[in-house]
């Protein structure tokens, strides 16, 4: 935990990246019923060689909370009109970063989080339009968009969206195959 405190976290990935393991150690820790308080009094933690962050810069319940809004909170203003992310707040939406901040939110939500669903729902309609784009698309078009395991991920992080399953077992039905990633997915998901 002392290095998600030290996380640099300018862009989108970056504060993603800080934010979903944040979100999810408060939510084991509650599962365990156990502060990070408590850690810290049954256990010192040792920093690694050459680490200069002490140990327990981060080991605070109210810290944790304090990354989890700070990170929920940029990550609602880096969103783009059209629903999705870029790397930055004024770049362009950028497909993979969309699908990955939705991915991270849906997962927020089902650790207990508060987030906001519209947001989630503006999301998941830009990853689908642009799915919706693509799929649609000759083969021979599709390779120089996006290969199969790009759109396999945004299947994925569609998939946890109540609105999109029936969508996305739509595909299956269909017997959609743009690459051996999608229909793995699908079949992943929904066998």
């Amino acid at each position: 935990l002392p290095y998600l405190v030290s996380y640099p976290y300018g862009c989108v990935e970056q504060t993603m990246s800080r934010f979903l393991p944040s979100v999810l150690t408060a939510k084991t820790l509650k599962g365990l019923g156990i502060s990070l308080e408590e850690i810290i009094r049954r256990r010192q933690l040792p920093l690694a060689q050459g680490d200069t962050l002490h140990p327990t810069a981060c080991l605070s319940d109210a810290v944790l909370r304090d990354m989890i809004e700070k990170g929920k909170q940029r990550l609602y203003d880096f969103q783009h009109g059209d629903g999705g992310w870029g790397w930055w707040k004024n770049d362009p939406t950028n497909l993979y970063m969309t699908s990955y901040v939705l991915f991270g939110l849906n997962q927020a939500r089902q650790a207990g989080l508060d987030i906001d669903s519209s947001r989630i729902h503006q999301a998941g309609q830009f990853v689908w339009r642009q799915f919706d784009a693509l799929h649609l698309e000759e083969d021979r078009q599709l390779g120089n968009h996006i290969d199969g395991n790009r759109l396999a991920y945004m299947l994925y992080s569609l998939s946890s969206l109540p609105e999109m399953k029936n969508r996305i077992l739509e595909l299956k039905k269909a017997k959609m195959q743009k690459g051996r990633g999608v229909l793995g997915v699908m079949y992943f998901l929904y066998d």
